[in-house]
């Protein structure tokens, strides 16, 4: 796990599986659905810490995945499916 690595070998690491966010979605805004998948998989990746995990699983801790698009000025939750859908004002 990443518990034991040092702090520059566990940042590489989490980014080096963040490669799998590259894969297409299922629509054409490509940039934005790598977003989401790097998102989604960086909450897997919490749980893999197994503290984390022990936390999550006796409701001690909750994940909540979000998204930010600067550009619109978007605030984004992630729902249990990892479904992104904005904050409403």
């Amino acid at each position: 796990g990443y518990h034991n690595d040092t702090p520059n070998n566990a940042i590489s690491r989490w980014i080096k599986t963040l490669e799998n966010a590259k894969k297409p979605g299922k629509n054409n805004n490509m940039p934005q659905e790598m977003e989401f998948s790097g998102v989604r998989m960086s909450l897997e990746n919490l749980m893999g810490f197994p503290f984390v995990k022990d936390a999550v699983d006796k409701g001690e801790l909750s994940l909540l995945g979000a998204y930010f698009n600067i550009t619109k000025g978007q605030l984004m939750f992630a729902d249990h499916q990892g479904v992104f859908s904005a904050v409403e004002p």
